[in-house]
């Protein structure tokens, strides 16, 4: 069975006006309603909420997260895209 290879930007851009997570580099995790996302991976959430090591550290209302940081994203209850 032969299917496509899925384009990562393709995929982040499904996941637009959708709430999901992001996990740094440095282990913080974000999440939040994905606003925004460009080519290299930067990306805008909104009512975003701050978490390290599982505990909620503070929460924002938009924030600007920087590609080259971001160790993986994923949605927030959901099983596929």
């Amino acid at each position: 069975m032969s299917t496509q290879p899925k384009k990562p930007l393709n995929v982040l851009q499904k996941m637009l006006d959708k709430e999901v997570f992001v996990r740094l580099k440095s282990n913080v995790e974000y999440h939040g309603r994905m606003v925004n996302v460009d080519i290299y991976m930067n990306m805008i959430l909104d009512d975003t909420k701050e978490f390290y090591n599982g505990q909620q550290t503070a929460s924002y209302g938009t924030v600007i997260i920087r590609g080259n940081n971001v160790l993986f994203v994923g949605l927030k209850n959901s099983t596929n895209v």
